[in-house]
């Protein structure tokens, strides 16, 4: 019932995880890339890129947190397969990454998966962690990855990967994962790596699990000629932005960040 498969990652002669286009796209390859500006002010252009879905089991019953570590290390190399290949397009500037997850997190299909759209620009949030990246003289993600592995917000650490509560948390029991080592893009990572994303990844999403929690996480990389410690952002959605977050782009959150690592430890 999907639309004609892309490609898959195959096991007993059948697919494991698989890929194809969305259905509803919010993006598409048609028109001009370019995006135009009219009297200073004024941006527009055509909805310019690719919409993908990955199907990431065959199990309809299953979630992501379900599956076994090697599955999600796949799925994640699947992740990287899709960015290498979709920026090769032409007119595309980033290759967005993310999964929603239960109804308030914007989700339509039960079905575990993941999307992915490319892009004919760059996201401003990306853009604005770039900004902030080039005032340091050095990685100032190295050094919060230093600083935090060693702080009570620390979550989760193993030999490659270390994952906290930022310390400025925009949402309850929000998470990050950052590899040790300074990549710029999830396709620069090392198998593993891979797998220790993926271990820490499950675990995460294991005991969001058992408080229901609706979440979407997404993957940031630096844009080509830019520089950015590739990391993905988790970011449950238990409470509701209201006017006050609106009005002011300020957020309440009802959870310590210490608190929220303390969940996550289990201690």
């Amino acid at each position: 019932l999907t639309p004609q498969e892309i490609g898959c990652v195959e096991e007993k002669n059948t697919w494991k995880i698989r890929w194809f286009p969305n259905r509803f796209p919010a993006v598409e390859l048609k028109g001009n890339s370019k995006i135009k500006t009219k009297n200073n002010f004024l941006k527009e252009g055509n909805a310019y890129g690719m919409h993908e879905i990955i199907a990431e089991t065959r199990d309809h019953k299953k979630q992501l947190s379900d599956l076994s570590i090697g599955h999600i290390k796949e799925l994640l190399d699947v992740y990287a397969l899709r960015i290498k290949t979709l920026s090769k397009l032409k007119g595309i500037k980033y290759v967005a990454v993310f999964k929603n997850q239960g109804p308030l997190a914007g989700t339509s299909l039960i079905h575990a998966h993941t999307q992915v759209a490319a892009l004919s620009l760059l996201p401003e949030e990306v853009m604005n962690e770039v900004k902030a990246a080039k005032k340091s003289r050095k990685c100032p993600y190295c050094s919060i990855i230093k600083l935090e592995s060693k702080s009570k917000r620390k979550i989760i650490e193993n030999e490659s990967i270390v994952a906290f509560a930022p310390f400025a948390s925009r949402f309850n029991f929000e998470a990050w994962l950052f590899p040790k080592r300074h990549v710029k893009n999830i396709t620069d990572m090392h198998d593993n790596e891979m797998h220790d994303m993926a271990s820490a990844l499950k675990k995460i999403l294991l005991k969001l699990k058992k408080i229901n929690a609706s979440y979407n996480f997404f993957l940031h990389y630096a844009p080509q000629g830019n520089d950015l410690h590739f990391h993905i952002e988790i970011t449950p959605r238990l409470g509701k932005f209201g006017g006050f977050e609106y009005s002011t782009g300020a957020t309440i959150n009802s959870v310590m960040p210490e608190d929220a690592a303390r969940f996550y430890r289990g201690r």
